[in-house]
């Protein structure tokens, strides 16, 4: 389980499934952000996130995939009121993160 804060009043889980959980406790919401976003092609439905963080400034919620896959979700509200719903972000294509490995 790995779990952040995420702007005002919101915590965010991840627990080795296909999607973040975020409680917005303030509002007393819960919601989820999900792999099987449109913009992530369906390319990530069977893949599980093991990581996450959180970019303050830019407000961009990003989860590392089991498979290599680095997804972000892009805060669209400019208020510094943090989303109480799914609406509240946007998808961001995924790419696949680089490794350092020599035996490739």
């Amino acid at each position: 389980l790995v779990t952040l804060w995420a702007g005002t009043s919101l915590l965010v889980t991840a627990s080795g499934e296909n999607m973040v959980r975020l409680l917005h406790l303030e509002e007393d919401e819960t919601y989820l952000l999900t792999l099987s976003e449109d913009a992530f092609d369906n390319k990530l439905i069977r893949d599980k996130i093991v990581s996450i963080s959180y970019n303050q400034k830019k407000r961009i919620l990003a989860a590392g995939t089991k498979d290599g896959y680095v997804v972000m979700w892009k805060c669209k509200s400019m208020s510094a009121k943090s989303p109480s719903s799914a609406e509240g972000w946007e998808a961001k294509p995924p790419f696949r993160a680089k490794t350092n490995a020599k035996d490739e």
